[in-house]
């Protein structure tokens, strides 16, 4: 990967996870084609690269997450047994589903979602400012 930014310090806000050093890379690959966005973990020699778009759908789909369970208390099991709770995302003319794919995880998911509250919310703010920013 051909790097042009990156985030050396992103350890010192990864929520809390705050052990080993931990970095974010955008580049290019070597073929000029796609952008791509890399995070590591550099003690444990981990690295994923996505483009940015991917990671822009990640961001798509983890707030539908989140909305999912902002509204799950309504339900008992946690989701609408006669939709599983299926939301479609139209991008590029086609779509994608998010429904409930196992059950059994479902409460335990929306545990740590609710310990994490706060951080996912500071992130959701600064994720709104950056698109008011950009005037979206």
């Amino acid at each position: 990967m051909k790097r042009c930014m990156d985030v050396a310090d992103y350890s010192t806000i990864n929520g809390r996870e705050k052990k080993g050093e931990v970095k974010i890379e955008f580049g290019i690959d070597e073929s000029l084609q796609k952008n791509l966005v890399k995070f590591s973990k550099i003690e444990d020699n981990i690295s994923t690269e996505l483009t940015l778009l991917q990671v822009m759908d990640l961001a798509i789909f983890s707030t539908k997450v989140l909305s999912h369970f902002k509204g799950a208390y309504r339900y008992e099991k946690l989701y609408d047994e006669n939709t599983m709770s299926a939301v479609r995302v139209g991008l590029q003319g086609g779509a994608a589903t998010l429904k409930v794919s196992d059950i059994e995880n479902l409460k335990e998911f929306s545990s740590v979602l609710s310990k994490d509250g706060e951080l996912i919310g500071e992130r959701i703010r600064e994720l709104l400012r950056s698109l008011v920013e950009l005037e979206y």
